[in-house]
């Protein structure tokens, strides 16, 4: 199963930061709410020891209590064993000096007592929920900077990676762009990362056998058809000269079976040839080819032969379109598409033929009325020596090979489907190459 790094990246670096930043805000956040605390201790014992050096006389107990207008703030000072204090919270009498947590009417007190020089003992005391809120709205104050940093902080890291795997993008869609350049020439490692430029090494040497393999195969095939060419044409004359001569009906039944074998036998050395051609690396065609003006000359050479077979052929151009390319690349295309198309449908059947301008593409279909090929196998009809399993139809499987690497040569793409059931039966084969005016 394949994954994205740039997903996991980001995946994995922002867990981190978020745990991180999770620590560093809960820690933050625990020491400003302990130093809060502190604070408010430290407050409680400078009212306290502020009480002592002034040396108050006391006045009654309730007046003693601070008075503000924010509860959260409220401080409540007591003269300890005074009954005496209203509707007030009564501290024990028995707290020793210093501070005190204690509960008193279920509420949490935060307490400082002193003994004064008159012999008085106060308390000076707080709720504990009002010490608390304090200390939070404190400490959240501290993690709001964080909180906001942290957006900030996962958006640069998503940005830096990206860059970074910016120039493997890149590399990736050269490949795509023009495969058949990449045996040609090495991938560029620069500007890639120096973890991936050994990578990009390694692919390149890969590439370069790979293409010294495709070069000896192809010489191999066009060698080979070229020496059989000879021997076979001769072969065929020496039939034909023999089928001149007085034999018997078994003889010439023999001569005629002979000849229907050398004839198979010499298409498929023109086609190996025409392979050949087709996956040779010529110059780029620089002038226009009218892609009707060589479907005419295609025509008039398989027309007899679809009409051997009662097949009807229609033709609908509705544009004069024409692609940058060799006539004799473009003819080879188109005659094995038809070819192939005559052989796969049955007698009485029909071919449609469509040439068509839809935005920078010219677009040349052929549908026929055969019995199509399973969608499961479809994309092996590109495969050299590949034929439907069950197909009694004459050919070697080198037709939609060539019309394969005639595509890519020229910067186009293929599409193959069957037609809809609710359309009738058939395949429908089209060919889309970069249009010039």
């Amino acid at each position: 199963m394949n994954y994205s790094l740039r997903f996991r990246l980001c995946a994995w670096i922002t867990a981190a930061v978020l745990l991180a930043a999770a620590l560093a805000g809960f820690a933050s956040f625990e020491s400003a709410r302990t130093e809060a605390n502190e604070l408010q201790d430290a407050q409680l014992t400078q009212i306290g020891t502020l009480l002592d050096a002034r040396d108050l006389s006391v006045p009654p107990p309730q007046n003693l209590a601070s008075t503000t207008t924010d509860p959260d703030l409220y401080i409540e000072v007591q003269i300890l064993g005074r009954p005496d204090v209203g509707d007030k919270a009564v501290f024990p009498s028995n707290l020793l000096d210093g501070l005190h947590t204690l509960s008193i009417n279920h509420e949490e007190w935060r307490l400082y007592v002193i003994s004064l020089d008159n012999g008085d003992r106060i308390a000076v005391g707080q709720r504990t929920a009002e010490r608390d809120e304090i200390a939070n709205i404190g400490a959240m104050s501290t993690i709001v900077p964080l909180l906001v940093l942290i957006p900030i902080l996962l958006t640069m890291i998503i940005g830096v990676i990206t860059l970074a795997l910016r120039p493997v993008a890149r590399l990736s869609q050269q490949i795509d762009h023009d495969p058949n350049r990449c045996l040609q020439s090495p991938l560029s490692i620069a500007q890639l990362p120096d973890e991936v430029a050994p990578l990009v090494r390694s692919i390149n040497r890969l590439l370069a056998r790979q293409s010294r393999q495709l070069e000896q195969q192809k010489r191999f095939i066009s060698d080979a058809a070229h020496e059989l060419r000879s021997p076979m044409t001769a072969l065929m004359l020496q039939a034909e000269n023999l089928s001149a001569a007085d034999m018997s009906e078994t003889a010439r039944e023999r001569l005629q079976r002979l000849q229907a074998g050398l004839g198979r036998s010499a298409a498929l050395i023109e086609q190996l040839l025409s392979l050949s051609r087709a996956q040779a690396q010529t110059a780029a065609a620089t002038q226009s080819v009218r892609l009707v003006d060589v479907l005419h000359k295609v025509l008039e050479d398989l027309v007899p032969q679809a009409q051997a077979r009662d097949i009807d052929i229609g033709v609908v151009a509705h544009d004069d379109v024409g692609v940058a390319a060799y006539e004799l690349d473009v003819a080879t295309l188109m005659r094995n598409l038809l070819d192939n198309a005559i052989k796969y449908t049955p007698p009485g059947g029909t071919i449609d033929i469509g040439i068509h301008h839809v935005g920078d593409e010219a677009t040349f279909e052929v549908r026929d009325s055969g019995t199509g090929v399973p969608d499961n196998l479809i994309d092996q009809l590109w495969r050299p020596f590949f034929r439907v399993p069950g197909t009694t139809a004459p050919g070697a499987g080198l037709g939609l090979s060539i019309v394969s690497n005639i595509v890519d040569k020229l910067s186009g793409r293929v599409s193959v489907r069957n037609v809809a059931p609710d359309e009738g039966r058939g395949l429908i084969i089209a060919v889309h190459l970069p249009a010039q005016p």
